[in-house]
């Protein structure tokens, strides 16, 4: 019997049945950070080093019916910076599933990205599920996890939206860490947001003098520009951290627009603030969090906030919950070695990071 799957990459257009894929998959727990054709072509399209045979579209019988996307940049691994591959938004039709797409679209960029020249391909998944396994048996492996933070900005009407996010419980400890973090020391410190044209670029070279968490791109300056730039459904936010009228280090604030069991509301995407380690206590970090949350809240007309942070890090899960942020879920950061098996351990070692544009599908 002919085989009726196909494996191809991306052509101009396509953009629209990927993003009712994405859409139609990522909905399913009631929690979408929705792609429309323009935020997709935004976001892989016309980001620098797209590469169109990275992204891998499965038909069956002329049907796109799953797909993956695979973008590239320089990475911090253990203070050396590295070409390295990252995976994102594989999706694959609930009528296609336990049929092979995934995993073979997998295994295609694998390929690829040996064929790049990265020393390794990242990724994130749930740690639990169905994808998991795929990418656990195609090679990759669990460098850390990372907590999923979540705190709700505004007020009983913003509680009522992203309600499903949290339990009764857990909304009840929320309003006792927000009254706290009301009456939480200030610490002298100040965010100044960089809108400048080559804002992008300034804040890349911070990120780079404080490249000591694994995750982080070193990009160029084409990488700031884009993530500047203007965007569908979405903006992000580029801060200087300053402590006594001096930059410290620095972070980003990224709106998402969100569909909270149908109900649309923009929510914050906080990067964790990146400081020197002699500086990276919990009340400096407290501090710049919550300047994020009041600014997502009144300029970004967020109602919610959310971050990820590696599991290990106890000064910023303890700063986050200081500020009222509370642990929703958790994501693993798992990283495939390319030929390389031996370095995984090497890689356990440092703290992680998300890459630095944080507008993913979390929480």
């Amino acid at each position: 019997m002919e085989d009726s799957r196909v494996i191809r990459s991306y052509r101009k257009g396509d953009e629209y049945a990927i993003a009712r894929l994405y859409n139609l998959c990522f909905s399913e727990s009631g929690i979408l950070f929705p792609r429309s054709p323009q935020s997709w072509v935004w976001r892989y399209v016309s980001r620098p080093r797209f590469d169109p045979d990275s992204v891998f579209l499965a038909e069956d019988s002329g049907r796109l019916v799953a797909s993956l996307v695979m973008t590239y940049g320089d990475m911090s691994v253990n203070g050396d910076s590295m070409p390295v591959a990252m995976i994102d938004d594989v999706s694959t039709h609930p009528d296609h599933r336990r049929r092979g797409f995934a995993a073979m679209l997998v295994q295609r960029a694998i390929d690829r990205a040996k064929d790049r020249g990265c020393r390794l391909v990242h990724l994130t998944a749930g740690t639990s599920g169905t994808g998991f396994r795929i990418y656990h048996r195609a090679g990759f492996r669990t460098v850390t996890t990372c907590d999923v933070m979540f705190s709700v900005l505004g007020g009983r009407e913003s509680a009522g939206i992203v309600g499903p996010v949290l339990s009764l419980p857990m909304i009840a400890a929320h309003a006792i860490l927000s009254m706290k973090a009301r009456k939480s020391v200030d610490y002298g410190l100040r965010l100044e947001e960089m809108v400048e044209e080559d804002a992008g670029v300034r804040l890349l070279a911070t990120y780079q003098k404080l490249s000591h968490r694994n995750g982080l791109l070193l990009a160029g300056q084409n990488y700031g520009r884009w993530l500047i730039g203007s965007r569908p459904l979405g903006k992000t936010s580029l801060f200087a951290i300053r402590l006594l009228g001096d930059i410290i280090g620095a972070m980003t604030v990224s709106s998402v627009h969100t569909l909270f069991h149908g109900r649309p509301a923009k929510i914050a995407s906080i990067m964790s603030p990146l400081m020197p380690e002699e500086l990276r206590t919990v009340d400096p970090v407290a501090a710049a969090l919550k300047r994020a949350g009041r600014f997502s809240a009144a300029r970004l007309d967020c109602v919610a906030a959310t971050l990820l942070t590696d599991s290990r890090d106890t000064i910023t899960k303890k700063a986050c919950q200081r500020v009222g942020f509370l642990r929703v879920g958790s994501t693993a950061s798992m990283v495939h070695p390319l030929g390389e098996p031996g370095r995984i351990g090497e890689l356990r070692k440092g703290l992680w990071a998300q890459p630095l544009e944080t507008a993913k599908s979390a929480p």
